[in-house]
């Protein structure tokens, strides 16, 4: 499990916001459960197409070098359309699926 939350080894999701369009800056992480907790915002995540990168880690640092590589190397050469919704990861048998939403 990611550095800094050995006491939530029960994380499986998670979600992540930028400030601009640009991704060079995160302006939130938040932990996602699958059903709602009593007192804990309740977010809806829009039906979506994603991308979906396995990174075989759960390490931040691993995961954040493969955001930086998707957003400053992939993203630019390619035709996708981001779509205005956080992307997810999804951490499981230690793993990490990173996903990025498009149209």
């Amino acid at each position: 499990m990611t550095k800094g939350f050995k006491n939530l080894e029960h994380i499986k999701y998670a979600m992540v916001t930028y400030s601009g369009a640009a991704h060079e800056c995160c302006d939130g992480y938040y932990i996602l459960f699958p059903t709602y907790k009593e007192g804990l915002e309740k977010i809806s995540i829009p039906k979506s197409k994603w991308l979906r990168f396995i990174i075989p880690s759960q390490e931040a640092k691993d995961i954040q070098k493969v955001s930086h590589q998707f957003y400053f190397q992939i993203l630019p050469s390619c035709k996708f359309n981001l779509k205005d919704i956080p992307e997810l990861e999804y951490y499981h048998d230690n793993i990490t699926e990173f996903l990025i939403p498009i149209y």
